[in-house]
C-alpha cells in the first residue's frame, strides 16, 4: 500500500485510457490537459501499446503504454500492469494527492485496480450503453468516488440503479472548439459533400447511408460523400457502392490523421446510424457549423429535430434520403441550420466550461481525501 505525502501541493492524475478511449475521443482528451496546463496538476497517461496513443497526449503529460494481453489471462496480466503503474506513481515527484480518471467504463477495471493499490479515489468517465451490462465494469463502477458521463441519460440510469443510486454523477459534455461562423454550404454553386466517420462495421449503418445517396442521386447528383474509417465491412461497403452505380461519389478515406479538419471541410455530417458509445465526431461537426444528420437516438444532449440537426429514425435510409432532398434543396435553411448547431456547441461543449468543471471536481475529491486523512488522525 502507499502513502500520499500530504505536503505537496501538486495534484497527480492518473489518466487510464483504451482502444475506446483512442478511436472515439482523442480529442476531447487532448483538450483536457491543454485546458489545465497551467494549472498545479500533474498528469500521467496509461493505455495499451498503439500506433495512435500519443495523439492523446498534450503538453508535459508522461505515457505510460503497456503489453497487450489476451483475455484468458487478464486477471495475471492486469497485476503486472499495476505494479508497473504503482512503481511509476511512487517515484518522488509524485508525492501529492492522487486521482485515478478513468477515461472510459471499459479501462475502469484496471483504473480501479491502481487506485485500490494506490489507496487513491476513483473518478470515472461513462460514454457508452454496456456499463450496466457487464458485471466486471459494474463491479469497477461501483468503486468509483464519482462518475461524470457526457449525456444526461446515462446519468439518469444510474440514479435508479442499485449500487449506484449513492454515487455523486455529473453530467459534463465533452469539449470541440467551435467555429466562428458555420461552414456548412458556405460557397453556393460547390458540390455539395458529405462525410460520415468511424468503425466500417455492421452496426454503424453506413449501408443505409449508401442506399439514401442512391435515392436522391437522380434529382442531386452534385453530392461527395466521404466514409472516414477502417473495419470489417469495408468491402462489402465498396462492393453496394459500385452495385448501386455510386463508385464516382463515394471515397473510402480510411483513417485520417486529423478528422476534425477533414469535418470541418464538409458540408453535413451524416451518423446513419446511433452507436452505443459516445463518439466525439458529431460534436466536431456541430462546432464547425457542419450540418449534422443523424439518428434521432444519438448521444447528444440539446438536438432539436429542424433547429439544430436534422434527425430521422436509424437504419431506414428512406428517412435518411428525405433528410438529405431537404438538405440538398434548400441550402440557405440548411446553413440556419447549421449554425443553430454551432450555437449548441458554444453553449454546451467549450473548453472553459469542461476544465473549469474538471477542475472543481478534481479539487473536491481532493479536498476530501485530504479531510477524510485529518479525521483519522484526530
Amino acid at each position: 500500500m502507499s502513502a500520499r505525502k500530504a505536503a505537496s501541493e501538486r495534484l497527480t492524475v492518473c489518466l487510464v485510457a483504451d482502444d475506446e478511449v483512442i478511436n472515439r475521443f482523442p480529442e476531447s482528451v487532448r483538450y483536457l490537459q491543454v485546458g489545465l496546463i497551467d494549472e498545479p496538476i500533474d498528469f500521467v497517461l496509461v493505455c495499451p501499446e498503439h500506433p495512435r496513443a500519443a495523439k492523446l497526449l498534450s503538453g508535459p503529460t508522461k505515457l505510460l503504454q503497456h503489453r497487450r494481453y489476451h483475455r484468458l489471462i487478464e486477471r495475471f496480466a492486469l497485476r503486472g500492469i499495476v505494479r508497473e503503474v504503482t512503481a511509476f506513481l511512487n517515484k518522488p515527484r509524485y508525492d501529492g494527492p492522487l486521482i485515478v480518471h478513468s477515461l472510459s467504463v471499459t479501462a475502469a477495471p484496471l483504473a480501479a485496480q491502481v487506485a485500490r493499490a494506490m489507496e487513491a479515489d476513483l473518478l470515472v468517465n461513462v460514454t457508452a450503453r454496456r456499463a450496466l451490462e457487464d458485471p466486471a465494469l459494474f463491479h469497477a463502477l461501483a468503486e468509483a468516488t464519482e462518475i461524470v458521463t457526457p449525456v444526461k441519460a446515462f446519468a439518469d440510469a444510474f440514479q435508479h440503479t442499485p449500487g449506484l443510486s449513492d454515487k455523486a454523477i455529473e453530467v459534463l459534455p465533452f469539449a470541440a472548439g467551435a467555429e466562428d461562423e458555420p461552414t456548412a454550404f458556405s460557397k453556393a454553386g460547390r458540390v455539395a459533400t458529405l462525410m460520415a466517420a468511424g468503425p466500417l462495421e455492421p452496426e454503424f449503418g453506413f449501408d443505409t447511408l449508401l442506399h439514401a445517396i442512391k435515392r436522391v442521386h437522380g434529382q442531386f447528383n452534385n453530392i461527395a460523400v466521404f466514409l472516414v474509417g477502417k473495419g470489417s465491412a469495408e468491402d462489402d461497403l465498396r462492393h453496394l457502392a459500385s452495385s448501386l452505380g455510386l463508385t464516382d461519389k463515394i471515397t473510402f478515406t480510411g483513417r485520417l490523421d486529423n478528422t476534425r479538419a477533414a469535418i470541418k471541410a464538409a458540408d453535413m455530417f451524416c451518423v446513419p446510424r446511433a452507436p452505443a458509445s459516445f463518439r466525439e465526431e458529431p460534436i466536431l461537426a456541430l462546432a464547425a457549423g457542419v450540418l449534422l444528420l443523424a439518428d434521432e437516438m444519438i448521444l447528444i444532449d440539446g438536438l432539436q429535430h429542424r433547429h439544430n440537426a436534422r434527425l430521422f429514425p436509424g437504419g431506414e435510409d428512406a428517412a435518411l434520403a428525405e433528410q438529405l432532398r431537404w438538405a440538398l434543396g434548400n441550402r440557405e435553411e440548411s446553413r440556419r441550420v447549421a449554425s443553430a448547431g454551432l450555437a449548441l456547441a458554444k453553449a454546451r461543449h467549450t473548453l472553459t466550461e469542461m476544465v473549469d468543471h474538471y477542475l472543481r471536481i478534481y479539487g473536491q475529491i481532493a479536498a476530501t481525501r485530504k479531510t477524510l486523512k485529518l479525521d483519522a488522525k484526530a
